[in-house]
């Protein structure tokens, strides 16, 4: 644990006193968001970046948590001498960014210290460039540095209403799907205890196959048992399993904060998609949140904009729709500049809309 020069706590995510601190401060929070924990954060983190986090304390228990993976340019093979110590930073998988906690009247001068305190640092430790997948509930974000750039539109379920009111918000198909998986007989069962993990893998990766996903969203067993260890089964997640007899056909690993729900992993087989069985999932799913005090189920978006994904999960409740935006900020414009150009002297040009371009 490190007290920058300019003033704020930086906290390494490979060291077990700052995951410590880390996670503390992090159960003083409000909402307790999951992609802020500290486990979250070490754990998805991929093996070419390391874990960290900043932490400003301002006035009246105000503060601000910002975790964020760092990449060391060094490992970059046309990375030039004089960059050698230079970095790079990007939030984690899903939503982040600088997020502020504290009484309201105070923000705005709170996120303006901790901007210029942030700016500092990123000079003292050699960043380059920052990028950030900003959190759907952006009224805590820190924002206004840097070029913020709309993405596409994610679905966030409302809770709370009784099962025939969300029955009536969904589009049709979706009512016809769930009577339909009823009708086929299947079950959902809500695996607090983490029983099924071997299950749930089973259906994950035939999914992540057969969709021709990254090889980063293959996450071995271990990886996802650390996780469910770090942030705790029926606290901050949660596995549910649509059951066809005796066999695990459908499922998900779902996300909790103390007022959310978050669509994260899942899959379904191939040979049962004819029983909507995902439908009944994300149905059952609606209603358990209601029943358990939760406000929202965030399914998110689609691979693209506007896409199939996104098209089935708007059909759980069209009305609520938010925006999400990633913001880009370039640290040091002359290193940026120089890392384009090593890199397309190496390498074919890199594409235009990707950032950092030198990672293209």
């Amino acid at each position: 644990m490190t007290m920058t020069s300019s003033g704020l706590w930086w906290w390494d995510g490979n060291s077990s006193h700052d995951l410590d601190v880390w996670k503390a401060a992090w159960e003083s929070l409000p909402e307790r968001r999951p992609h802020y924990h500290p486990s979250f954060v070490t754990t998805l983190c991929p093996a070419d970046r390391h874990p960290a986090a900043v932490y400003y304390e301002g006035p009246q228990k105000s503060c601000i948590l910002y975790p964020f993976w760092i990449g060391n340019l060094k490992d970059l093979d046309f990375c030039p001498q004089n960059l050698q110590g230079t970095c790079d930073i990007v939030s984690p998988y899903g939503y982040g960014g600088p997020s502020y906690h504290g009484p309201s009247e105070l923000q705005g001068k709170v996120e303006g210290e901790f901007r210029k305190l942030f700016s500092a640092v990123c000079r003292e430790r050699g960043v380059v460039s920052e990028f950030v997948r900003e959190d759907i509930f952006n009224d805590h974000i820190v924002q206004d540095v840097g070029e913020r750039i709309y993405r596409q539109d994610n679905v966030v379920v409302r809770l709370g209403l009784s099962e025939e009111e969300h029955l009536r918000r969904y589009k049709h198909k979706v009512r016809k799907n769930v009577r339909r998986a009823r009708e086929a007989g299947l079950k959902v069962i809500f695996d607090e205890q983490g029983e099924r993990l071997s299950d749930f893998l089973d259906v994950y990766y035939s999914t992540m196959e057969r969709t021709g996903a990254s090889s980063y969203f293959f996450f071995s067993e271990e990886v996802l048992a650390e996780l469910v260890n770090g942030l705790g089964l029926g606290k901050g997640l949660i596995f549910v399993h649509v059951m066809d007899g005796g066999r695990v056909v459908s499922t998900e690993l779902l996300l909790l904060s103390r007022d959310s729900l978050y669509s994260f992993l899942g899959g379904t087989l191939e040979t049962s998609r004819a029983k909507r069985p995902n439908d009944l999932l994300k149905h059952e799913t609606i209603l358990w949140g209601g029943r358990s005090g939760f406000k929202h189920y965030v399914l998110g978006g689609g691979v693209e904009a506007g896409d199939g994904i996104f098209r089935f999960k708007e059909a759980f409740d069209p009305e609520s729709i938010l925006p999400f935006s990633t913001r880009q900020r370039i640290h040091d414009p002359t290193a940026y500049e120089e890392l384009v150009a090593a890199r397309a002297s190496v390498q074919p040009p890199p594409r235009s809309d990707f950032f950092p371009r030198y990672r293209a």
